[in-house]
């Protein structure tokens, strides 16, 4: 199928790979040729439920349907544009960014390593990727250096960028905590190394969700199916509220400005109607809750 090859032929050799293993082991078993032209958005919904069904994890499910929409990003199906999770944490106005209380629940129910983990997603907008690459030596000066380039992770959207992120104070106690008690604080250790004690895996991440993240969330009585990449709105909440523009919040999360107007627009907008307010009493207000 041309519209599949134009697609790999326009991203890293590592995303080539892994998109074509996607499309072996997922879309062609299951969509035929001509099928995929005639796709619906309820066929596509069929599809992800057929993949649920088949014990397939949450990461590769949404990095197929993202793929589905790359190779159809020219419009020629309408299922672009669905309401399917979008793996580049893609959402319209109408985003919902939990407020630092519903944090502070979802890391009640979680152990030291899986509260700093929540505490970085949610107050340092990282992605999954970036924080699990995250190393001792990228904390300094008051800033995180996020480097997309080095994700440990590749189940959600490839990114080839570089930031420096504005550690909070409630943050930065939380890692400074987690130093005392991590395996290893050497600069070159990982701060949150996986369970065997190196890089993580897809599939030890997408295991860490099923047996750590989702009970908590369901616990904390958060949104049902709230994923580990939706943290990351929290932060560009906090931002907001401080009077930080949705440029602001594209350069701290790594977002391209365009992506961060459409993903934001909504929440600037009920962030200058809810008043200014620091982040890190906002945290602070939440832990003592």
């Amino acid at each position: 199928m041309a519209a599949i090859e134009d697609t790999l032929a326009n991203v890293s050799p590592e995303t080539q790979r892994s998109y074509a293993a996607l499309w072996r082991a997922h879309v062609h078993p299951h969509l035929a040729d001509d099928g995929l032209r005639e796709l619906r958005p309820e066929a596509v919904e069929r599809f992800r439920l057929e993949l649920v069904g088949n014990g397939v994890a949450p990461d590769a499910i949404d990095a197929t349907l993202s793929l589905l929409r790359s190779v159809f990003s020219d419009g020629s199906s309408p299922i672009i544009g669905t309401p399917a999770e979008d793996t580049d944490g893609g959402e319209d106005a109408g985003t919902r960014a939990l407020e630092p209380r519903e944090i502070e629940r979802l890391r009640a129910g979680l152990g030291a390593r899986d509260g700093v983990i929540v505490s970085l997603l949610a107050y340092a907008g990282l992605r999954p990727g970036e924080l699990l690459a995250l190393r001792w030596k990228d904390i300094r000066g008051g800033h995180l250096r996020v480097d997309g380039r080095k994700q440990a992770v590749r189940g959600h959207t490839s990114v080839h960028s570089v930031r420096d992120v504005q550690l909070l104070r409630p943050l930065a106690a939380d890692l400074a905590g987690w130093r005392e008690a991590a395996p290893g604080t050497d600069p070159e250790s990982l701060v949150i190394p996986g369970p065997d004690g190196g890089q993580w895996s897809d599939s030890a991440w997408a295991q860490w969700r099923r047996e750590h993240f989702n009970p908590a969330v369901k616990a904390a009585g958060l949104p049902a199916g709230t994923r580990p990449y939706d943290l990351r709105h929290t932060f560009a909440w906090l931002l907001l509220r401080e009077g930080g523009s949705v440029t602001d919040v594209s350069r701290e999360t790594g977002y391209s400005p365009l992506t961060a107007l459409r993903i934001y627009r909504g929440l600037a907008d009920r962030a200058q109607a809810a008043g200014h307010r620091l982040a890190p009493e906002a945290i602070a207000v939440a832990r003592a809750a």
